[in-house]
């Protein structure tokens, strides 16, 4: 039987190559048509279609590489990626392994906020519904600092969020570091993963957005302030006396 341009197989291959915007436009619009029926998304996955554009968004991204039309690549690319990501057996295959992971978060290195926008949008709504994307999604961030050269991993969210005036990117990047936060597994790793965005400025910028009129951002700032509270309050009194990094953590605050 020959595939038909609308088969996932035939789809799955052509996104092996690097294609031109309207191709993968086509593209995207065959997989939201077909987002309902899980026999052709399985047999999407299964022809390769989800790691090929994961492929392409790592080949995007290396250094010489990241200029001029791969801008243009990875939107694409990122925008089918969350069509798919959007459906169960998507969003199982993401949380499979480092690997999906690993190159999807590599694109957050593109200058274009609504890629990155989307990238964490992919990321925050794993956080919600997979046991096993904390882990996995934290250990994404730790290659992302290695692959491209970042001393802190979580040093561009907190940059962007400070630089940016898009109030879509600003409601994203609070949404995902509420998140990653929230989803982490008990309240010291709570705490030590929320210490390591307040050492890189966190609390200035929080204090800046809270001038803001958006609602939503407004919501997300309180959420990251009620929870830390809470965290802090149900520590026992010694725990900085035993713990190293809170201790740091406290005389830093005395400092700065």
């Amino acid at each position: 039987m020959v595939p038909t341009q609308e088969s996932a197989g035939y789809c799955a291959a052509q996104v092996k190559h690097i294609l031109t915007h309207q191709e993968y436009s086509t593209i995207r619009h065959v997989l939201k048509s077909h987002k309902h029926n899980p026999e052709w998304m399985k047999e999407f996955l299964k022809c390769g279609g989800l790691k090929n554009l994961l492929d392409t968004i790592t080949l995007a991204c290396t250094p010489n590489k990241r200029p001029g039309s791969c801008n243009n690549v990875l939107s694409s690319c990122v925008a089918c990626v969350s069509v798919v990501t959007a459906t169960r057996i998507g969003s199982e295959f993401m949380t499979s392994g480092e690997t999906p992971l690993n190159s999807l978060t590599l694109g957050l290195i593109s200058e274009d906020e609504v890629v990155k926008r989307d990238i964490l949008t992919i990321l925050s709504t794993l956080l919600l519904h997979s046991s096993t994307a904390h882990d996995l999604i934290s250990s994404s961030f730790d290659n992302f600092a290695v692959y491209h050269h970042i001393s802190y991993r979580f040093s561009s969210l907190v940059s962007d969020l400070k630089t940016t005036e898009s109030v879509e990117y600003q409601k994203s990047l609070l949404n995902f570091i509420n998140c990653i936060i929230d989803r982490s597994s008990g309240v010291e790793s709570r705490l030590t993963l929320r210490n390591e965005f307040i050492a890189l400025g966190l609390l200035n910028t929080l204090k800046d957005l809270r001038r803001t009129q958006n609602n939503s951002i407004a919501q997300q700032i309180i959420h990251f302030y009620e929870h830390k509270s809470k965290d802090e309050s149900s520590l026992p009194r010694d725990y900085q006396a035993k713990n190293p990094a809170a201790l740091f953590y406290n005389l830093w605050k005395k400092v700065c």
